[in-house]
């Protein structure tokens, strides 16, 4: 951008009328890639370091689990308890499925309804 800007202007004081103002601005689009090194430059400086900081952290072994209780003893279906609610008959759904009644005949149809 720095050399576009001084470069074009030597060349453009050589010239006169409308090419010189289009020479002498040409440096401004060297902005943008000014604008985006300048990003990358921060995101190696500031950014990049907590991620790496992260990523150690991240891959250290973790640390050693306390020790173990004591084994519990694994219960069978004999050591279960039976519910008083259970034992009366309700079952997990409340009611059977309500059949639908048998066929219906469908209604007579209206002329209103065939669009006459």
């Amino acid at each position: 951008m720095i050399f576009l800007k001084f470069f074009l202007a030597v060349v453009a004081n050589q010239r006169s009328g409308n090419d010189a103002e289009i020479l002498r601005s040409v440096w401004m689009a060297g902005i943008i890639p000014f604008i985006v090194g300048l990003g990358i430059i921060f995101n190696g400086l500031v950014i990049s370091p907590h991620l790496v900081k992260l990523k150690e952290r991240l891959a250290q072994p973790p640390k050693p689990p306390s020790p173990l209780p004591t084994a519990l003893t694994s219960k069978t279906t004999s050591h279960l308890v039976a519910d008083s609610a259970l034992s009366s008959g309700a079952g997990v759904t409340e009611d059977t499925t309500a059949h639908l009644p048998e066929t219906v005949a469908a209604p007579q149809r209206r002329e209103a309804d065939l669009g006459g």
